[in-house]
């Protein structure tokens, strides 16, 4: 029978990201919890190409993974599906009930972690002190157990940031539905569900130019920004804020009309369905590529 892969992430990208901040992990993490993680990841990044190889078809979450695997695996792009990530418009929905504050307020939800961002979120929030008061930033997440950012936390300007660390899913639903924008500065992120869920809670959203879903992201729903760059992120920022000071509400529909365009769970499974009948009928009894 075919076989069809889908992986969320590749594994040289996450093994040249960590090494790359390599610096930022050292601020929390000894030399030898480094050089382990930096050895796991190094592993997983010589046996995933082999069974990328042996597949009949290959499904990421983004365009951008498709080039970036191809690179990675040595595949043909041509062979490679774009598969995004669905989300449950069910459950993650606008509020009629949205308690508005005074105050703008601006979400983080990740892992304060390798390649999120982090030190970008920190910077913004020395860049908008002028706002503070009218704008605020609120960071969910917590480090993880190989990789924990959250020492930059101190560096945040706390006239602006707040730090509420682990939240269940449930009050994440509930502050993605009272937040006015998400930020998603990822360094790397081919899929990126938290886009996604946002998204559907009629959340505009912020986000890099490597972040997967940046790629459905237009004027009407956020602001894509260039990766990596703390001044273009204040400029996305500013320009959306300036929007909603307008109209608190301007992107609310278009923002959830994305995500039951692109991420609804029936459209994605169309999408799923599709591509596994076209595997069987160019390959059905097939064993690599």
């Amino acid at each position: 029978a075919p076989l069809v892969l889908h992986p969320c992430t590749i594994a040289r990208q996450e093994a040249a990201w960590h090494f790359r901040e390599r610096r930022l992990a050292r601020s929390r993490d000894s030399r030898a919890r480094f050089a382990v993680v930096q050895a796991a990841l190094t592993a997983r990044s010589w046996l995933q190409p082999r069974w990328a190889r042996r597949a009949d078809l290959l499904v990421g979450p983004s365009e951008r993974f498709g080039a970036l695997a191809a690179e990675a695996f040595g595949l043909d792009p041509r062979l490679i599906r774009t598969l995004r990530h669905p989300v449950d418009v069910s459950r993650f929905t606008p509020s009629d009930r949205v308690a508005r504050h005074a105050a703008f307020e601006l979400l983080f939800v990740g892992s304060l972690s390798t390649r999120k961002g982090l030190e970008l979120i920190v910077d913004l929030s020395h860049r908008l002190d002028d706002l503070a008061g009218h704008v605020a930033l609120t960071i969910v997440g917590e480090g993880r157990w190989w990789s924990d950012y959250s020492p930059l936390l101190s560096h945040a300007n706390l006239r602006m940031a707040r730090a509420v660390g682990h939240l269940p899913p449930d009050e994440i639903i509930a502050s993605m539905q009272q937040a006015d924008a998400l930020i998603v500065p990822s360094r790397f992120e081919p899929g990126s569900i938290v886009t996604g869920e946002a998204l559907a809670c009629g959340l505009p959203v912020i986000v890099s130019d490597v972040v997967g879903p940046s790629e459905i992201i237009d004027a009407t729903c956020g602001r894509v920004f260039v990766d990596g760059s703390a001044a273009s992120l204040e400029t996305a920022t500013r320009d959306l804020l300036a929007t909603l000071s307008r109209d608190r509400d301007a992107f609310r529909a278009p923002a959830r009309a994305r995500a039951l365009e692109h991420l609804s769970t029936h459209v994605v499974v169309d999408r799923l369905e599709t591509l596994l009948l076209d595997v069987v009928a160019r390959r059905p009894c097939s064993g690599g590529t």
